[in-house]
């Protein structure tokens, strides 16, 4: 299979696809942090940049506090609150986060909320 591009990896990866994508590639499940290497080219820069406005942010997780879990993205005003919550609990809480490091916070979230065991360069 050709590999998809950088901005199509990191789409994947954003929607919560990147191991259907990863298993393509390679031609077998991906499970390692090894398989996602192979399969990956991108940097983590990549899917930082995919972020591109506070909508594009919100975007990715709830925007008002509940009981499901998920990624959780709140607007505070000028800052923002970023969180992961598993079985009611909180994990990967970043609060009074800049733009900047909300969005960073929240990739970092999606790729432990997607099950990758890989985290990629930069």
């Amino acid at each position: 299979m050709e590999r998809p591009t950088r901005h199509e990896q990191a789409q994947a990866i954003l929607q919560l696809k990147g191991a259907r994508l990863a298993s393509r590639i390679i031609g077998r499940h991906a499970r390692t942090a090894s398989d996602y290497e192979e399969a990956f080219n991108l940097e983590l820069v990549d899917l930082i940049s995919e972020i591109t406005t506070p909508a594009a942010l919100l975007a990715l997780g709830r925007n008002v506090v509940g009981p499901a879990d998920g990624l959780y993205v709140l607007d505070d005003g000028d800052t923002y609150r970023v969180y992961l919550q598993d079985r009611g609990d909180i994990r990967s809480a970043v609060s009074g986060a800049s733009f900047e490091e909300a969005r960073t916070a929240a990739v970092e979230c999606i790729l432990r909320l997607g099950g990758l065991p890989y985290r990629p360069p930069g």
